[in-house]
C-alpha cells in the first residue's frame, strides 16, 4: 500500500506541477513529514486527517490514493469493496478465517477475537466458552486453536492482538460469558500467556 501511496502521490505532484514543499504547503503538511513517506522503501502511511486533507485537495478519492481502485475503476463506478460481511456457522467460518490467514501471510495482521485470544485459552475457558458445540464442533475448534497458534509463532507471521479493556476486565471479574469459570481458571489463563 505505501508504495502505491507514493506512486500515486508523485502522480499528483507531477499534474500540480508542484514540488515537495510547494504540494506539502497546498494539503497542509510538513514537507518533511512529507518527504519520509515518499521516501523509497518507507512503509510509512500519513495518519487518517491527512490522508483526508490530500484526497479532498486533490480532487482524488482515498480508495485511489490507497491504491484500492484504478482511475478506471472509478470512473466507471467499480469500487473494490473495502469490509465484506458473510453469513457463515461455525465451520465454514473457521474455514474462512483459516484461509484468509492463508492469503495474509507476510502481512501484518490485526486480529480481534470476539472473545479470549488464542493464546490466553486454557481448557477451562474453551470448556466454559464453546459448552454449545457439538464434541465434533469442539474437537474441530480445538485443532483450529492450535493451528492458530502454530501460525501466529511462525516469523514470517506479524499478528498483532486488539481487544477492548471492557473485554478483558469483564474476564477478570468472571462476568457474562465467563460466570461459570472459575477465579483461579480465569488467573491461569494470563499465568501461563507467553508474554
Amino acid at each position: 500500500v505505501a508504495e502505491i501511496f507514493r506512486e500515486r502521490m508523485r502522480t499528483l505532484i507531477e499534474q500540480r506541477r508542484e514540488n515537495l514543499s510547494s504540494f506539502a504547503k497546498s494539503v497542509g503538511i510538513d514537507r518533511s513529514a512529507l518527504s519520509q513517506f515518499m521516501a523509497e522503501n518507507s512503509t510509512r502511511l500519513p495518519r487518517t486527517e491527512t490522508l483526508h486533507m490530500i484526497a479532498r485537495t486533490c480532487g482524488v478519492s482515498l480508495d485511489w490514493l490507497l491504491g484500492l481502485v484504478s482511475i478506471q475503476q472509478e470512473a466507471d463506478g467499480q469500487a473494490v469493496p473495502m469490509l465484506e460481511l458473510q453469513q457463515t456457522d461455525r465451520v465454514s467460518g473457521q474455514n474462512l478465517l483459516n484461509r484468509w490467514h492463508q492469503e495474509a501471510t507476510g502481512y501484518k495482521i490485526r486480529y480481534v477475537p470476539a472473545s479470549l485470544p488464542d493464546l490466553l485459552r486454557t481448557e477451562a475457558v474453551n470448556r466454559v466458552e464453546f459448552d454449545s458445540y457439538t464434541k465434533d464442533e469442539l474437537a474441530m475448534k480445538e485443532r483450529d486453536v492450535h493451528e492458530q497458534l502454530t501460525y501466529s509463532r511462525r516469523p514470517e507471521t506479524d499478528m498483532e492482538v486488539r481487544m477492548p479493556v471492557q473485554r478483558i476486565e469483564g474476564f477478570a471479574l468472571g462476568e457474562g460469558m465467563w460466570a461459570d469459570l472459575s477465579a483461579a481458571d480465569r488467573r491461569g489463563s494470563f499465568i501461563t500467556w507467553p508474554i
